[in-house]
């Protein structure tokens, strides 16, 4: 098992030597910079949205939840908008 994951790590290592040698470099850089963006996008949304989401959620259920109903609503908000940024991703 161990030596698996040797030999998966040397597979990384001669993938990058192959486009280093290759100059593929930017094939590589522009696809990854594009998904690190997305990803950025997404955690910024998810942030920024999650406390308006889950006082939308929060207005379908009655007053005795308190605190807890809101934390609760607003960390399934911000998981709700990373599953979808995920998936349209």
């Amino acid at each position: 098992m161990i030596s698996d994951f040797i030999s998966g790590l040397r597979a990384y290592s001669r993938a990058l030597s192959l486009i280093g040698q290759l100059r593929l470099w930017n094939y590589l850089a522009i696809p990854a910079l594009l998904g690190l963006l997305l990803a950025f996008g997404t955690g910024g949304l998810a942030w920024e949205y999650s406390t308006q989401l889950g006082d939308w959620f929060l207005s379908f259920t009655p007053d005795w939840g308190g605190s807890f109903l809101e934390g609760l609503s607003q960390v399934l908000s911000a998981v709700l908008i990373l599953v979808l940024g995920i998936m349209l991703f």
